[in-house]
Formats: C-alpha cells, structure tokens, sequence
C-alpha cells in the first residue's frame, strides 16, 4: 500500500497517512511536532576513500536539509599529508552535482546530469533520519509499507521518473539501515548502477531531536561490501525563519 503525508499537515497523528513503522518512530525522533523548520543544518566529521583498499581521508562538513522539498548541500573539507580538498555535493529543483577541488581551485572530481541527480536525491532520501520533520512535512515524498520485514519504502520523482530508498527499522523502532539496489556510481566517468546500502547507530537527542549520530555508508560489490564513508554528527541546528 502506497501513503502519502497529509499536505501541511506537521503533526504524526493518523490524518498524516504515514505507514506505522515511521509514525512510532517520528514520535520518538521530534519531541515537539507542532514546529516545523524550513531547514536542518547538520554538522559532521569523518572519513571517506576513493577505492577499495584505498588510503581513508578525514573531512569536516555542513550539511543543510531542506524540510518542505528534496533539496540538501553538502559542503566538505578534507586534509591529508600532501592536499587539501573541498567538496560540495548537492541536489536542488530536479538537478544534482558534485564538485571535488584542490585547494578550492583545481578540479579533481565532477559530476552532473539524469544519472547524478538521481543518485543525489537518493540521498536525500537516504537520510531523511537526520532530518525526521520532511517525513511528514515534505509532498514531494510517497510511502509504501513492505511486508515481511519492519521496512518501508520511500519514493520521490526526479525528471517524471521515480527513485526510492528501502529504510529498515531494528526491535526497538529505530531506523537500523538504508538501501537500493541501484544507485549511481561514477567508475572512470561512467555512471553505473550498483546495490548500495547505509547503516546508523547511536541514537541520541541533538538540537531537539532525536537522531542517528553514527553512520556508514558502501557499495555491495561482487567482492563484498566497499565501505566508503563513515562519520559522525557532532551538531543539529533547527532554522525556522
């Protein structure tokens, strides 16, 4: 069955139309959901790499979540022994990019088009968690309950096609893992469809709500699973205006 939140609607009582999986949990992660931000700005620290094998990087990053539409920026900072990279990774009004620099200069790593924008407003949906208000108070987003397992699907449309996240829930009605089975990964500049999967612990209360603030995310590849980030939030800031 395919439900879809209750336009306007910021509260998580029946009238939203949230499967029951997510509506336990909203209950849980937003204390007070008669306020609604426009955005939630998430701060982080980490690591990532490039390859399987490859040498880990530590970052420092911002990111903002819009709340009322599939929108995010992701804005990183990354040292090493002999480089300084910045990255941005963004999804807005239907079309998504990736810029990786040296030194804020010179281009390393850029992506854009169909298949970019379908992979960056996967992850918008991907961590709806650290932005648990657009759950409800976002339209752009579909809900389906799937059988079997605690899990839901939810789905947007980017260029009139849809794209979709599975998010699992553990025992208690936490969120446990994220996934698809296809999201677009960039292998010598070309994008190819790869299963890819997130997983978050330590749920805590940040900035009024009640998030994940340990996350890893990877591809499933033949070989095994390639994890290639790993962070933590160190921050939650609400904004309303």
């Amino acid at each position: 069955m395919t439900v879809q939140p209750a336009l306007g609607s910021p509260g998580f009582d029946s009238s939203a139309r949230l499967p029951s999986l997510v509506e336990r949990y909203l209950r849980r992660a937003v204390p007070d959901p008669d306020r609604v931000p426009r955005l939630v700005r998430v701060t982080q620290q980490g690591r990532m790499r490039a390859k399987p094998g490859g040498r880990w990087m530590g970052f420092h990053a911002t990111e903002d979540f819009q709340v009322r539409s599939v929108a995010f920026s992701w804005r990183a900072r990354f040292t090493g022994p002999l480089s300084v990279l910045t990255a941005v990774d963004e999804y807005a009004a239907g079309t998504g990019r990736l810029r990786v620099r040296l030194l804020g200069v010179v281009p390393v790593v850029s992506a854009s088009g169909p298949a970019t924008a379908r992979a960056q407003a996967q992850r918008y949906l991907s961590e709806l968690f650290w932005a648990p208000h657009a759950m409800v108070a976002n339209p752009d987003l579909r809900w389906r309950e799937l059988g079997g397992d605690p899990a839901v699907e939810v789905t947007t449309m980017v260029a009139g096609s849809p794209v979709e996240v599975r998010i699992d829930f553990d025992d208690v009605g936490d969120i446990s893992t994220v996934s698809t089975p296809a999201r677009s990964r960039l292998i010598a500049g070309d994008a190819v469809d790869t299963a890819w999967a997130g997983r978050v612990a330590d749920f805590t209360t940040i900035g009024g709500i009640r998030i994940p603030t340990r996350a890893e995310v990877g591809w499933e590849l033949p070989d095994g699973p390639f994890v290639y980030w790993q962070g933590t939030v160190t921050d939650i800031a609400l904004h309303y205006d």
